[in-house]
């Protein structure tokens, strides 16, 4: 069934009400967030025009919203789709909406061939599932200093729930954690980097998120044979407690080990600035402000806390509340913040035996 949607004051045709990748054109309501972020980092980033590629376009929204609101940033639009139907639903799209097709480039091809066509500043892999059979022709292709988008909606075999499917499409050693959502997004950023440096790149994640069903990273690309090896060498082993919640890194594997995962910072809080001065090109802004506020509060460390887990493992009786912990922290000059994908999660640097102490309401005793 054809029916029009509304996004960002763009009219587009949608093919049925149930998300399927069985549907002639794709749109995906729910990954309106995913497009906010898209069009703010492009605005952000770059100071010249761009070449620009979505291989897997589907309705074209994205690029609409693009042409839209923010014409100024590109050179060249290349949007590719398998279906014939999409092409030219895309077509009526930008005609409906009084838009222009002068910089656009609409290539009917699956998406790798569409990649590989040239050369770009920014590449968009947002596929139905998992990115992997696009990643190694869309680094070979992305320029340096360039921008490569992945998302990733295969959460559950990044994340720890099926880790034999983890070893084989992404051949990374996974547990499953209390803050598994982190691990599948720290998971697919070493993929993404183990990938780049085969071909001498090095790709650093400047906004990365975990938002409903998908992942979601923002990688600055460098070119270097240097730069990559130092990238890979980043990459570390960990280990985690279930009862204590602790994670270490390690520097060799050990038998309850799992990685390599990426350890280092996920979000650029500088260029965090430059989006929210940005903010105002998208008019229902609710939802990314306050993701990119979640995210510039979050403090930059591995893993998190569930204090009603520890309530659980040690029979504490009743658990302070968020906010009570947080000034306990604080006082002792500990790092705290609330977690930007976990409602119940505490990023914290305080040593997990005092942050028990301090859930069993000792202050006085520690």
């Amino acid at each position: 069934m054809v029916k029009e949607v509304l996004e960002e004051n763009i009219i587009i045709k949608s093919y049925g009400d149930k998300i399927s990748r069985e549907l002639d054109v794709f749109y995906n309501p729910i990954m309106k967030l995913n497009r906010d972020i898209s069009l703010l980092v492009i605005k952000s980033y770059f100071d010249k025009k761009i070449k620009f590629c979505d291989p897997m376009a589907a309705s074209g929204i994205r690029e609409l919203r693009f042409v839209k609101t923010i014409p100024e940033c590109f050179d060249k639009i290349t949007m590719g789709d398998v279906s014939e139907i999409a092409i030219e639903n895309i077509k009526k799209n930008f005609k409906e909406n009084n838009l222009d097709l002068d910089k656009i480039e609409l290539n009917r091809s699956d998406a790798i061939n569409t990649i590989a066509m040239q050369y770009y500043d920014f590449i968009e892999i947002d596929p139905f599932g998992s990115p992997v059979p696009f990643l190694d022709i869309a680094i070979q292709r992305i320029k340096h200093k360039g921008i490569l988008s992945v998302t990733a909606t295969d959460t559950a075999a990044l994340c720890g729930t099926y880790p034999k499917t983890t070893a084989r499409r992404y051949n990374i050693k996974v547990n499953k954690t209390l803050w598994y959502d982190e691990v599948g997004l720290r998971n697919l950023i070493a993929y993404c980097q183990v990938q780049s440096a085969k071909y001498d790149k090095a790709i650093f994640p400047i906004f990365a998120y975990c938002s409903d069903h998908y992942y979601k990273i923002f990688f600055k690309v460098e070119e270097g044979r240097e730069k990559a090896n130092k990238m890979l060498k980043e990459l570390s082993w960990i280990s985690w407690d279930k009862k204590t919640q602790n994670i270490e890194i390690n520097e060799l594997q050990t038998k309850d080990s799992f990685g390599k995962i990426f350890v280092n910072n996920y979000v650029d809080k500088k260029f965090i600035s430059k989006l929210m001065k940005n903010l105002n090109l998208i008019e229902e802004n609710k939802k990314v402000e306050k993701l990119i506020n979640s995210l510039n509060d979050e403090e930059d460390i591995l893993g998190y806390y569930i204090p009603s887990k520890f309530q659980k493992e040690f029979k504490i009786s009743t658990c302070p509340k968020f906010e009570v912990i947080e000034e306990e922290l604080k006082k002792r000059k500990y790092k705290f913040s609330r977690t930007h994908n976990n409602k119940d999660g505490i990023k914290t640097d305080c040593d997990y035996k005092i942050f028990i102490e301090i859930l069993k309401n000792k202050f006085k005793n520690t």
